[in-house]
């Protein structure tokens, strides 16, 4: 049986927000670090002599492959122990090796340090969510959600600007001698500024007190008392397959969406730097710029339709979002790297960043709402796990290989992108559309059968 105990609705503390707050300093730290690589094709290629596959490989399957199989079982322990001790090791975790991608001397020891940097950053998004839910009634979870997601926009923003700038000013083509280090390309200079600060909000994550688990899973022991269930691997899986048309539409569907995003951003640079002829520090601005204001003001905007949605009696408010977002999506990769003015494009880059975040906020809250508190964690990893091996592995290499091998000219790049990424938003738009019936039937399931829920 599942309830939970009586639970405050009253309002949310100050306090609350807060934990928001840190949480979301740490999602801006973990997407500096992640999204930094892609304003550095160009002088990858140069000076570690690689080609556009191996690029996309570096940004996509040596980052995604680890941080998605190791959030499944950090997860786990996020369902069970301190999720706040989890963030706060993992954060230094992955501080600690983006500042080591700044001493690699080859393609081999960056493509290692970026496996550390995602076995790190697989700790945050399962815990920090788990941990929001239970700081938030189900009405303000939304926002909150999207307030911390935010947090992927401005550090994507961020990382796109203050690498710009630093790269502007270590462009030379030289290499530079350190104390301690030994040599280095000047564009590596880059990984030392932006990861070590990150052991700061390390230290800040232990402000942060370990909020009480509600909408818990309880069972009855056998002199018919009410305790805490403890949920193993294999029951979280058979509630999975219990309610597998639901989770499969959603799984697949937000997957589908992360393709389309994750091929068009990591590409967006490169796009501006071979078609219009702009510089890193132009395509690096610009691109920053667009990610820091309107992806944010995306997130907020998803959050608060939902929100809209929901009173108007739409029981899939937080999955109909990203189906919003897919079909706005649609036009917009398709005018967009075939603008033949540089104008032009960055007037479609801004509805793209606005529209790519608009789901953010609400993914997360709905596995919230179909999975009790000892699934929740899990819930998330594998979301993660799907949507970074499809999506961030998938999503940059698919566009790579039309390029070389279909075209077999990087002067192809716009081509490449019409060819894939709106066919993958078309798909997800089936996919999620597809799925509507399902997320509110197992929603209402799971809602019947908790006792006290919030209302």
């Amino acid at each position: 049986m599942l309830k939970t105990g009586a639970e405050e609705t009253s309002g949310v503390s100050k306090y609350a927000w807060y934990v928001v707050l840190i949480l979301n300093l740490a999602n801006i730290s973990a997407l500096v670090d992640r999204q930094v690589l892609t304003l550095m094709v160009e002088p990858l290629k140069r000076d570690f002599g690689l080609s556009d596959i191996q690029v996309s490989l570096l940004i996509g399957i040596s980052f995604s492959l680890f941080y998605t199989i190791l959030g499944i079982p950090l997860a786990r322990l996020a369902d069970a122990k301190s999720r706040r001790n989890i963030i706060a090791a993992s954060i230094a975790l992955w501080s600690l090796f983006t500042g080591i991608c700044g001493i690699t001397k080859n393609y081999a020891q960056l493509f290692a340090a970026r496996i550390g940097v995602g076995i790190g950053e697989a700790g945050l998004t399962p815990a920090a969510v788990s941990l929001i839910a239970d700081y938030f009634p189900k009405k303000q979870r939304v926002m909150a959600m999207s307030i911390f997601q935010m947090g992927i926009y401005m550090g994507a923003g961020i990382a796109l600007i203050t690498a710009a700038l630093i790269i502007k000013l270590a462009s030379v083509n030289e290499v530079w001698q350190l104390p301690f280090i030994g040599r280095i390309y000047p564009w590596q200079m880059v990984f030392f500024y932006i990861g070590l600060p990150g052991l700061l909000i390390a230290l800040l994550m232990f402000t942060v007190k370990e909020p009480a688990r509600k909408a818990l899973l309880y069972h009855v022991s056998a002199d018919e008392k009410e305790v805490i269930a403890r949920v193993s691997f294999p029951e979280f899986l058979t509630y999975l397959r219990q309610n597998s048309a639901a989770f499969a539409h959603f799984y697949g569907g937000i997957s589908l969406l992360t393709v389309a995003i994750f091929g068009i951003s990591t590409w967006v640079p490169t796009l501006f730097i071979r078609s219009h002829g702009w510089s890193t520090l132009q395509a690096g601005l610009t691109f920053g710029g667009c990610i820091a204001v309107f992806s944010s003001l995306g997130a907020l905007a998803g959050g608060k339709l939902s929100l809209v949605l929901a009173k108007k009696g739409h029981r899939d408010a937080n999955m109909r979002v990203p189906l919003i977002a897919a079909l706005g999506l649609i036009p917009l990769t398709i005018a967009f790297p075939l603008m033949p003015a540089p104008a032009g494009a960055v007037l479609c880059l801004i509805p793209i960043c606005f529209f790519g975040s608009f789901q953010i906020g609400t993914v997360p809250t709905a596995l919230q709402e179909i999975a009790p508190n000892q699934m929740r964690a899990q819930a998330i990893s594998i979301h993660m796990f799907i949507i970074n091996l499809i999506g961030a592995g998938l999503g940059p290499l698919l566009v790579a290989l039309v390029t070389d091998y279909l075209f077999n000219d990087t002067q192809a790049l716009p081509y490449s992108l019409v060819l894939t990424m709106p066919v993958a938003l078309v798909l997800s738009t089936i996919v999620l559309s597809s799925g509507l019936k399902h997320f509110s039937e197992t929603k209402e399931a799971l809602n019947l059968r908790v006792k006290n829920h919030y209302t």
